[in-house]
């Protein structure tokens, strides 16, 4: 499928994530060609980015994610087993 074919809100938070993140890099790169406040916008764009990706995942793993048709593939409780 074509990568902007996704939900529009998830496309905006990586283009938000990766701008921001281009900006910054930019600032490190170039140092004082790029302005000072050129990168604080990138680093306010790169953080709601991160922050509106993180909002976006789900909130509970579904077990039937784990479980198809071996009872093997169940997520451990611990580094010891359930």
């Amino acid at each position: 499928p074509p990568i902007l074919a996704g939900n529009p809100i998830v496309i905006v938070g990586w283009i938000a994530l990766l701008g921001g993140l281009l900006t910054l890099l930019a600032r490190a790169i170039f140092g004082s060609a790029v302005p000072v406040g050129w990168a604080q916008i990138g680093l306010v764009v790169f953080v709601a980015g991160a922050a509106l990706l993180i909002s976006r995942l789900p909130r509970r793993r579904q077990l039937d994610d784990y479980l198809d048709d071996d009872p093997n593939d169940a997520p451990n409780d611990g580094p010891d087993g359930p």
